[in-house]
């Protein structure tokens, strides 16, 4: 019997902020033995109206974020659990040009 099998992926947070680019693993992000990375969204809603943020830092401390009202970019954050790996960029005005929210199996679990 193997206990461990299947593909597992680890995905540090990277950061580029000359592209205004991010992406890593949730459970990474949160696992890791540094109190500085971190990568995720949030949505708000308020009076009939919802957004979205997306923000990322990385071990080094250099941090990127992105803002967006679309519905679609909020629908796209909702879908994000707490071990999904993510990647987004934005533009320069710091609107959200893109979100990829990825559920696979092989992306590393928080550990609590």
């Amino acid at each position: 019997m193997r206990a461990n099998v299947g593909l597992k992926y680890t995905a540090p947070v990277y950061v580029d902020n000359v592209n205004r680019y991010a992406n890593g693993g949730i459970g990474y992000a949160r696992n890791t033995s540094n109190a500085v990375e971190y990568i995720g969204c949030a949505i708000s809603q308020n009076s009939g109206s919802q957004s979205m943020s997306c923000s990322a830092r990385n071990a080094a401390g250099t941090a990127v974020s992105c803002y967006s009202s679309d519905a679609a970019f909020v629908a796209a954050a909702r879908t994000l659990g707490i071990d999904e790996y993510i990647s987004f960029s934005a533009n320069s005005s710091g609107t959200c040009t893109s979100l990829y929210v990825e559920h696979y199996s092989y992306n590393q679990p928080k550990v609590l």
